[in-house]
């Protein structure tokens, strides 16, 4: 007995490190000097630090949302995303502190994928043939005129420039946004939060099971447990109703959610949606002033549909087969550590 118990320890002791080798595991940051303090109000004030982070803090519970916004901007959040955030959001990424580190947008590509399972690549020069399309894909599920102009239809407008000049907005009620926020350092290791969001500006007619997905690949590793991500619906009458996203992190390049955008349980229907994935990585140092990619993908079935995404070594892509009407918006920012 004694013998396989011994066996079986140096099993655990073998495979240990091959489960955990890709993943981090938190150091202690170097030490961390308030600098200055920014005065918000009267009875309000933030920390600066010396590497130029706002200091995280405790709570916030007692913040206004109006100075939780001003905070916000100091950290670097874009007025436009902030003003997406629920007030639940706003005090987690007040708590956290942190300094937005400055992305460029390097690509991005909208699909619609037709009923009979072709990708049609969105340009601004094709916006009414694939219009026509999508009118007639949902022709033949029995939905036309008003009904039809619900749906999120190509057409041009203020927000595709939007999102094509500052990287977080895209045609229709959808927009979404890649940000780093860079959390401190160790003497080998750069801290990093990343995050994409998503949002409805209005309640999408089509509300099916969508996904999001996140990717670093090989240019960072996962810290064990910082991962997070919820969905919020702001139903009339209640406000906004939170629900956590089930995030699959099998993969140590990216992470990924399924969700629905209909719940029974929120009471009622909503006027907007959104939510985020995030999740904490260390990137070494000797990555110092390399231009890193991180990228986004955002999937969202027009029928029930099997359609899903996956993580693989080359990024963000397809999961399951092309069986139905779906937007399939893709992006990638660079940032330099």
């Amino acid at each position: 007995m004694r013998r396989k118990i011994i066996s079986l320890c140096i099993a655990f002791v073998l495979i240990f490190p091959v489960i955990f080798s890709n993943y981090s595991f938190a150091d202690e940051l170097q030490e961390e000097v308030v600098v200055s303090k920014e005065k918000i109000d009267d009875n309000l004030s933030i920390e600066i630090l010396n590497d130029g982070r706002v200091a995280p803090r405790k709570s916030s519970i007692e913040i206004s949302e109006e100075n939780l916004d001003t905070i916000l901007k100091k950290i670097g959040y874009d007025e436009n995303i902030i003003n997406s955030w629920d007030i639940a959001r706003k005090r987690n990424f007040v708590n956290k502190g942190g300094k937005v580190v400055d992305t460029e947008l390097v690509s991005l590509e909208h699909n619609y994928i037709s009923k009979d399972g072709k990708k049609h690549k969105v340009t601004s020069n094709n916006l009414s043939r694939i219009q026509k399309i999508q009118l007639s894909d949902l022709k033949s599920i029995g939905i036309e005129g008003e009904e039809a102009k619900k749906h999120n239809l190509l057409k041009e407008d203020k927000a595709r420039k939007s999102f094509e000049t500052f990287g977080y907005k895209v045609v229709g009620d959808w927009f979404g946004q890649i940000s780093v926020l860079y959390l401190g350092e160790t003497s080998t290791q750069y801290k990093f939060g990343i995050t994409v969001d998503y949002n409805w500006d209005k309640n999408p007619a089509a509300r099916n099971t969508d996904s999001v997905g996140l990717f670093w690949g090989n240019i960072a590793q996962p810290l064990a447990g910082t991962h997070s991500g919820k969905h919020a619906a702001l139903i009339s009458g209640r406000g906004w109703v939170t629900n956590n996203h089930e995030i699959d992190v099998a993969s140590t390049l990216g992470v990924r959610s399924q969700f629905k955008l209909n719940r029974s349980t929120w009471g009622g229907v909503p006027t907007k949606q959104m939510g985020f994935l995030e999740q904490s990585v260390n990137v070494n140092k000797s990555r110092a002033g390399q231009k890193l990619a991180i990228s986004g993908k955002y999937v969202h079935p027009w029928i029930p549909s099997g359609i899903g995404i996956s993580i693989g070594a080359g990024g963000l892509s397809i999961d399951g087969a092309l069986d139905g009407m779906a937007d399939d918006w893709s992006w990638q920012v660079n940032f330099t550590p």
